[in-house]
């Protein structure tokens, strides 16, 4: 099985944070459609039969497409792939563009799941984040989305905000576990380059991040969703059982995956490739029938440290004998040698073949599976 990922460049307006890439400008918006369904069927062999069991519309803001145009991306898909009768089709949505017939249009055409950038309660947050949408437009969204029968929904929060109290984050997390959302993924802030908050640190009109901050409220966060029954499934993800998002899941744990659009990345379990980030330049490549992307082959090593940082990443851990199966002895054995110390200092647990961050260390599982690399 494999998944799709349809990358939407558009956004209405740019959050400090966000370095995906995506336009605030809609000119080239009927282009890129055209150039998104075109790349669909050009690259409809691609799968080579196996069956799509999750479509994922990612961004910029999905929910900027007009019905139309989703409507026919989805149709092309499923008249270009063996689409799953069961597959999770997820759209991210924004709380400033769910209406109630919006919200029902997207049931009927197969959307059944939803992703919703909330990103806090609290509207000094959102002005902070230079969101689009105000704190009460979110409860709205959510309830509109409910009453139109879409019961798989995650939204998205983030904590680590400057000036953002540790009773103001736990009110986000109950909020929405309160209001019914099935699914959590919440991210620390961090700073990435070319973005408004990383000048704003940089000229000092705010100050550097407080990673201790961004710890405890992780924490707090694991804490909650765990006492509400919420599997810590992965570092950034909580779900009810049952609501674990299968297109994500997928993605770490290495199956197959077409991505579409600009920007978007493509994986064949030996090759990754990604597309140009440039709405025009994808458009005029697709149009031309000339390179737009570029590609890379992924050797042993490459594949072997994206399963550590992913593995370690996800609350099962790394299956040696998968591991064993899938690389040369010697990358095991690698893995367990520099394992040994973080084993003894109970930062990993090897149970039942299974390598795992302890549940009290998991906020820097990136940093414990960096020094496991094979170099």
């Amino acid at each position: 099985m494999a998944g799709i990922y349809l990358h939407i460049p558009f956004c209405s307006r740019a959050c400090t944070y966000c370095d995906f890439h995506f336009s605030t400008k809609m000119d080239t918006y009927p282009r890129v459609v055209n150039a998104l369904l075109q790349e669909l069927n050009q690259r409809s062999s691609e799968l080579d039969g196996q069956g799509v069991e999750s479509i994922y519309l990612g961004g910029g803001t999905p929910s900027l497409l007009k019905n139309k145009d989703l409507e026919e991306i989805l149709n092309t898909i499923h008249r270009q792939f063996s689409v799953s009768p069961h597959a999770e089709i997820t759209l991210e949505v924004n709380p400033e563009d769910v209406t109630p017939e919006k919200a029902q249009f997207w049931k009927a055409v197969g959307i059944n799941r939803l992703s919703m950038g909330i990103q806090s309660f609290h509207e000094k947050d959102l002005i902070f984040m230079n969101r689009n949408h105000h704190s009460r437009e979110s409860e709205t969204a959510i309830l509109e989305v409910q009453k139109a029968g879409l019961d798989n929904l995650t939204v998205d929060l983030i904590y680590g905000l400057p000036n953002a109290s540790h009773e103001e984050w736990l009110h986000n997390v109950k909020k929405a576990i309160d209001m019914g959302v099935q699914h959590l993924s919440s991210y620390a802030l961090t700073v990435e380059e070319k973005t408004v908050l990383a000048h704003q640190i940089k000229t000092k009109k705010l100050p550097p991040l407080d990673e201790e901050l961004a710890q405890e409220q992780f924490f707090m966060l694991v804490d909650e969703v765990q006492k509400a029954g919420f599997r810590h499934y992965e570092i950034s993800n909580m779900a009810l059982p049952g609501y674990e998002a299968l297109h994500n899941t997928n993605y770490w744990k290495g199956v197959p995956y077409l991505g579409i659009g600009p920007s978007a990345h493509s994986y064949d379990g030996v090759n990754r490739r990604w597309n140009v980030s440039n709405n025009i330049k994808y458009a005029a490549g697709i149009e031309a029938g000339t390179r737009y992307f570029e590609e890379e082959f992924l050797t042993d090593k490459d594949r072997f440290n994206e399963r550590i940082m992913t593995g370690l990443r996800m609350d099962t851990g790394i299956d040696l004998e998968s591991l064993k199966s899938d690389f040369p002895e010697n990358f095991t054995q690698f893995l367990l040698s520099e394992a040994q110390q973080d084993l003894t200092n109970n930062r990993l647990t090897l149970k039942n073949n299974h390598l795992k961050v302890t549940p009290e260390n998991r906020f820097f599982a990136d940093g414990i599976a960096a020094n496991l690399f094979f170099i």
